[in-house]
């Protein structure tokens, strides 16, 4: 009974010399992200005692840690010398460090100054957009890139345009940060082409009724080789208004009158340049009467006008009408897409349509005319 006593005495006495055991160090363990920069003095870990460090049994001679050179997880020993009795004399300090998130920028599409708005967004790897998301910039702070509604990064090649009619390179960034704090960053190239510039000898000329069909392509100075449309004719190219013949090898694009509506005709002229992909487009006005003009079109008479505003417009605008009409709505393939009545003064239309040039043709008393508007979103 009397040992048992003593052995009961000296656990109590045991227990209370560990328990005036404090740790070795302040901290056990930080986190890190890899190739982040920093450093880490070793000594200031310490809580006021004097030891030696460790690395994998070898001692450490520099007390100051690069951490951007630590590629994985690094476990250093503290020991010290004169531990108090029953007490450890060494504690471990782990720096952990944390994997930078892997993040890759497709690669980018060339895009003609006219394309708008590019969505960033489809140009990282869909893991990459979860948690915390990710974040576009440029070189020029964000004067390219826009971001509506949060996080809905997109760059604007009408904002970046070319210079002098040559191409220009832009450099965009997206970072990623991860749910660890650890960040990364990769870059792409956006090119943005020039459109092609076309040149008309005249954008404008006066016809009789009974003229001839004309000639549209004596009217190009160039770039030569692009075809015409006019907007609104329900059959495109093939309307019996206009008609491609040919002649030695050579496609002539000819406006026949015979038929027409007197007023206004808005044709339109289209390139696309095969090296770039890009295209423009040029108006051409006739003017049609039942007698010849000897003003130009800008001076003739107006008898079916319209005025739109603002234009451009994001589809919602006014049209001042100088008599009781209607309008069709045509996009530059040819299709219509929206029919309004008007009446003579203010009319409010709104329409839901894709960013693009749409041409507005307004008959009224059997006279016609063509309105290019721009929609912008």
């Amino acid at each position: 009974m009397k040992s048992l006593l003593v052995l009961l005495i000296c656990c109590i006495t045991n227990l209370g010399a560990f328990a005036q055991c404090d740790n070795l160090l302040k901290l056990n363990t930080i986190q890190h992200c890899q190739s982040d920069p920093g450093s880490l003095q070793l000594d200031s870990l310490v809580k006021d005692l004097t030891g030696s460090w460790t690395l994998g049994g070898k001692p450490v001679n520099s007390k100051i840690i690069a951490l951007s050179n630590l590629k994985k997880d690094t476990a250093y020993l503290y020991t010290i010398p004169n531990p108090k009795p029953n007490c450890p004399n060494s504690d471990t300090f782990t720096i952990r460090i944390n994997p930078l998130p892997r993040v890759d920028v497709l690669p980018l599409q060339p895009l003609c100054e006219d394309f708008g708005k590019l969505d960033l967004r489809t140009y990282c790897s869909p893991a990459h957009y979860t948690g915390r998301g990710g974040v576009w910039a440029d070189a020029d702070s964000l004067k390219y890139i826009i971001d509506k509604e949060g996080n809905n990064w997109k760059f604007d090649s009408r904002v970046a345009g070319t210079m002098n009619g040559v191409t220009t390179k832009h450099t965009v960034y997206y970072t990623y940060t991860d749910n660890n704090g650890c960040k990364n960053t990769d870059s792409g190239i956006i090119n943005v082409k020039p459109l092609p510039l076309i040149s008309l000898y005249r954008d404008s000329i006066n016809m009789n009724l009974n003229q001839k069909p004309l000639v549209l392509d004596y009217f190009v100075k160039s770039p030569k080789g692009g075809s015409w449309s006019w907007p609104g004719q329900p059959t495109g190219l093939n309307s019996v208004y206009m008609t491609d013949t040919n002649n030695d090898s050579k496609t002539e694009w000819v406006f026949n009158p015979t038929g027409v509506y007197m007023g206004e005709k808005t044709l339109v002229y289209y390139f696309k340049d095969k090296l770039t992909e890009c295209d423009n487009t040029a108006e051409f006005k006739i003017l049609l009467d039942t007698i010849s003009q000897t003003v130009g079109i800008k001076n003739a008479p107006e008898r079916n006008e319209i005025q739109i505003y603002p234009n451009p417009n994001n589809g919602h605008f006014t049209i001042t009408a100088s008599a009781d009409g209607a309008i069709s709505i045509f996009n530059f393939n040819g299709q219509k897409v929206r029919e309004e009545k008007l009446q003579e003064g203010n009319n409010e239309i709104e329409i839901s349509l894709p960013e693009g040039i749409y041409m507005v043709q307004n008959i009224s008393n059997n006279v016609e005319s063509t309105t290019k508007i721009s929609v912008v979103r």
